[in-house]
């Protein structure tokens, strides 16, 4: 059995995924980390199998999505009263195991790969035993609102007096995938024209995850205008293609974020 066990470990070093940490985060470090910090009663598990390219042959990852009923959003943008929340199922892959019935505070952030060498997709929330997540006590409630009004009052303390350079900022979002996924306002607003031939969702991150290509081979070219002090327009054209996107951007705290997209291609 341990001979097997090695040859499993040796031939495919991909499959582990383990998981480790140490304590929990402060609450400061936690707010200020996460998306999205809510508080919801769990209504629904559900066990979703993953299936992708880059894992090997007949090899199917699971995760555990979870559903809430959203009762307060401390740190985030809601769209939904259901939230969806994907963790592991436990035993070393640092999944954090909820109970249905139970009300939770949850602190997540997006993701849009399963695990490190995924394949991109649409972003998802995520949380794992890491974090601070926990079952929902009113000493845990109190502090969070505490730490968010003192947050707040921080950052409007040392609220940047420059505007963030709009060639600087759009080269760092077109070449760094780290800093497009934080400057990106989830969810994201879309209009695409052609809504039957197009899966929308999948569509915004395919073209998202395209950009740095399409730009480098000069394939199309950017247009930046600016519709008022604190909001531009940034229109992606296709040379030869027809493709026409435009992409709306907003100043907080005098730095760039994207908030919509808005695709009249032919």
């Amino acid at each position: 059995m341990n001979r097997l066990i090695f040859i499993i470990l040796f031939q495919f070093p991909i499959l582990l995924f383990a998981c480790s940490c140490i304590g929990k985060d402060s609450i400061v470090n936690s707010i200020k980390y996460s998306d999205f910090v809510f508080r919801g009663k769990v209504i629904a598990k559900q066990i979703i199998t993953i299936q992708d390219d880059s894992l090997p042959n007949r090899f199917k990852m699971r995760r555990v999505e979870y559903s809430f009923i959203e009762t307060e959003v401390y740190k985030g943008k809601s769209v939904s009263d259901t939230i969806k929340v994907i963790t592991g199922q436990g035993h070393g892959d640092c999944g954090f195991t909820f109970t249905i019935g139970a009300d939770y505070i949850v602190y997540s952030n997006y993701e849009n790969k399963y695990y490190k060498w995924g394949t991109i997709i649409n972003p998802f929330l995520t949380t794992n035993i890491c974090k601070r997540t926990q079952l929902y006590s009113e000493k845990e409630n109190k502090l969070i609102k505490l730490t968010v009004r003192k947050l707040h009052k921080q950052s409007k303390g040392k609220s940047n007096t420059q505007r963030e350079n709009v060639a600087l900022f759009f080269e760092s979002f077109l070449t760094d995938s780290n800093f497009q996924k934080a400057r990106i306002l989830y969810p994201l607003e879309s209009e695409i024209e052609d809504k039957d031939s197009k899966e929308e969702d999948s569509y915004i991150t395919t073209l998202l995850n395209n950009y740095r290509v399409s730009f480098n081979q000069q394939e199309s070219d950017f247009e930046a205008k600016e519709e008022s002090k604190n909001n531009m327009v940034i229109v992606l054209k296709g040379k030869q293609t027809g493709l026409l996107v435009e992409h709306y951007f907003s100043l907080r705290n005098n730095q760039w974020y994207l908030e919509k997209i808005r695709d009249l291609s032919k």
